[in-house]
């Protein structure tokens, strides 16, 4: 980890630390005070600090802490947080099976480089939302016990990544590809442990029905569609700034160079109006030394804003380049 790094993480643990406090003082308002003077442990790291949430108590001890209502409470914005994140785990694998087939197309390094850190973009937030599901199932396991096919809510299941987070583009090609082999060829596949796999339940969570082709396609490029939606949206938004930032650096750079020339004027006219006033005074006599360095003063200011005026103006000049070679 580099400095910088490192100085980052200890800014976002610092302000992660005074949101806990914030956080804290809120807990006397809902949560028993039993609970509250239980202890959880002592976390190193803000981020590992826990929230006093019923989930963090042992299950057993919610009736004696008085937590059986908030529990139960706690599982159902659990469930709804679980739904959100799997919605966006698909708008993110949709995102990332576009810009997959979009990689397809692409000719040229650049563009190749491009599609790929946008696919790695992709997979970040796929990542991140696991997370917040993975969470999301820990603290629901922590308030019920799960039924006998092992799911929450009838329909929510523990996630597995590498069998799970599939791109549902990936999973309709394969599907095509053994339906065209025919039951025979999968059939002998699937004693080898290879053949058509199954699609998996996030995706199949969503919508109550089997895995009939032409559904799921549908499906697939519903939700794609609003991912693709969504990337342009952001994408706008961020051209958007852009342009407004582009549009402040031109006038920004622009007034710099003005106001250096302004100051130097107003130097230049202070020089000259020291000298003026002392050859006044002294009518012809040999002028004072204050007065000279007043004078010499002047003059050096008067040329330091010109100097700076005159690298402004070049800065001024290198945005206006910019902006025409670029179009922008």
């Amino acid at each position: 980890m580099t400095l910088r790094q490192e100085l980052d993480m200890d800014e976002s643990r610092r302000k992660l630390s005074k949101a806990l406090a914030e956080w804290a003082k809120t807990l006397k308002e809902f949560m028993p005070p039993e609970a509250l003077q239980t202890e959880l442990g002592v976390e190193l790291f803000p981020e590992k600090e826990k929230l006093r949430l019923p989930s963090d108590y042992p299950r057993f001890s919610h009736e004696t802490l008085g937590l059986l209502g908030l529990a139960d409470s706690e599982y159902r914005l659990r469930v709804a947080q679980a739904y959100d994140a799997l919605q966006k785990i698909r708008a993110a694998l949709g995102l990332k099976s576009f810009l997959v087939r979009r990689k397809h197309d692409s000719s040229g390094q650049s563009a190749l480089l491009r599609s790929e850190a946008e696919i790695e973009r992709a997979q970040r937030q796929v990542d991140k939302w696991a997370e917040v599901y993975e969470r999301a199932w820990d603290a629901m396991d922590s308030l019920r016990d799960a039924n006998e096919n092992g799911c929450h809510d009838s329909r929510l299941k523990v996630l597995n990544r590498g069998r799970d987070l599939i791109m549902l583009s990936k999973w309709l090609d394969e599907h095509r590809l053994w339906r065209e082999r025919g039951e025979v060829a999968e059939a002998a596949s699937a004693k080898r442990g290879e053949g058509h796999q199954e699609l998996s339940w996030i995706w199949k969570v969503e919508f109550q029905m089997g895995t009939s082709s032409d559904a799921v396609d549908q499906a697939v490029h519903g939700w794609t569609a609003e991912a693709i939606r969504l990337e342009w949206l952001h994408a706008k938004a961020s051209l958007q700034r852009f342009e407004e930032e582009m549009i402040l650096l031109e006038a920004e750079s622009e007034r710099v160079g003005r106001t250096f020339r302004h100051y130097q004027k107003v130097w230049r006219a202070r020089a000259v109006r020291s000298s003026e006033n002392e050859e006044e005074v002294t009518e012809g006599r040999t002028r004072s030394r204050k007065s000279r360095g007043v004078e010499a003063y002047a003059k050096r200011c008067a040329n330091t804003f010109g100097r700076m005026a005159m690298l402004a103006e070049g800065d001024y000049f290198d945005v206006m380049t910019h902006k025409r070679v670029h179009g922008v």
